[in-house]
């Protein structure tokens, strides 16, 4: 029996097509599951939208008492505020003005008092204040401007920023800040 070049050919190829297609199936193929039983990877921006896993609804209900605990901390006993969390952003002489920038970190709320209070031996204490609005997640302390001629004297002072609203109140510590 001959058989003829083309015809080899053919099934030469038709065999390698069954072999790969066989080695498809074997190793790249669902193997049954649905697309919600898959274990898929998500690459690391990635976000699931979706609703929460009974895992993570379990472990946000763990998370929850450690929260009530926390707030219990931070409030002051006796007034049940909380304390204010104060971070100086900036605080630096621009030419003849003092500036401050500030935030509560943990507090969100509108009305509260920010008020920077600067102190020297010997003189009299240069105080300013500004409201505090919120942010995206804070209390934003509005920018403070302080004239250098307000300052009776050049040199080093004591700056200490305090935070007072209905809710919350706190003061940093002293900070030297240089007056030029």
């Amino acid at each position: 029996m001959k058989i003829n070049k083309t015809k080899a050919v053919i099934l030469v190829l038709s065999g390698l097509l069954m072999l790969g297609s066989a080695f498809y199936l074997i190793n790249f193929s669902d193997k049954g599951q649905s697309i919600s039983e898959k274990n898929t990877v998500r690459g690391i921006n990635d976000v699931d939208y979706g609703p929460p896993s009974e895992e993570e609804k379990d472990a946000g209900d763990l998370r929850k008492p450690s929260n009530v605990e926390q707030e219990k901390i931070e409030s002051d006993p006796v007034s049940g505020t909380r304390n204010a969390e104060i971070v100086i952003v900036d605080s630096s002489q621009y030419d003849e003005v003092f500036e401050i920038r500030s935030f509560i970190s943990n507090i969100f709320e509108d009305g509260g008092a920010c008020t920077a209070t600067f102190s020297k031996v010997g003189s009299s204490p240069v105080v300013t204040s500004s409201a505090g609005t919120t942010s995206a997640t804070t209390t934003q302390c509005g920018k403070m401007s302080i004239p250098i001629s307000s300052f009776a004297s050049k040199g080093e002072w004591q700056l200490k920023l305090s935070y007072s609203s209905p809710a919350a109140n706190g003061e940093t510590l002293n900070r030297s800040v240089e007056i030029k």
